[in-house]
């Protein structure tokens, strides 16, 4: 878990600095092309970039209390944030209890790194079905506006407080 909390740093700052040196050529590009932009066209290609409205600068979901997903999870509050995305205490209405759901970035390296973790956690949750090894219980995932959920039991600490 060491090495992988430095992957995701990694692969969180390359990410960054890619994204900067994009945004920087743009700009410059942008600047000897013909003349300036509408203010029409540059509203519409600001909500195709961040998700329709949907993400901030950085891709992650905009998270709004009260929100309703998927006619299940009703968004309490947002609990943490990181590298990968952020996640948010919701209320499953089917299951009757608080979950935790990790949003992950709406990026497509985000994505598959998610994918990998999701698959480890399945994988690990089906040989530890009397919990005996304490891992953590991913209950389901979805997608939802673009970014990978998963829903995990809701525990009292993360493990950067330990």
């Amino acid at each position: 878990t060491v090495d992988l909390i430095k992957t995701y740093k990694h692969i969180n700052d390359v990410y960054y600095a890619k994204r900067k040196r994009r945004a920087q050529q743009q700009t410059s590009t942008s600047a000897a092309a013909a003349g300036p932009a509408t203010e029409d066209s540059s509203r519409k290609s600001e909500r195709r970039l961040n998700n329709d409205g949907y993400d901030d600068e950085n891709f992650d979901y905009i998270i709004k209390p009260g929100e309703r997903w998927h006619d299940r999870y009703e968004i309490d509050s947002l609990i943490g944030k990181g590298s990968f995305g952020q996640v948010a205490k919701a209320y499953d209405s089917e299951e009757s209890e608080y979950v935790a759901i990790k949003i992950i970035k709406n990026k497509k390296p985000f994505y598959n790194q998610a994918l990998v973790e999701l698959r480890l956690l399945e994988l690990m949750n089906r040989y530890d079905p009397e919990q005996k090894y304490y891992i953590v219980r991913l209950k389901r995932h979805f997608m939802f506006r673009n970014h990978l959920c998963l829903v995990f039991e809701l525990l009292s600490y993360n493990l950067f407080d330990l």
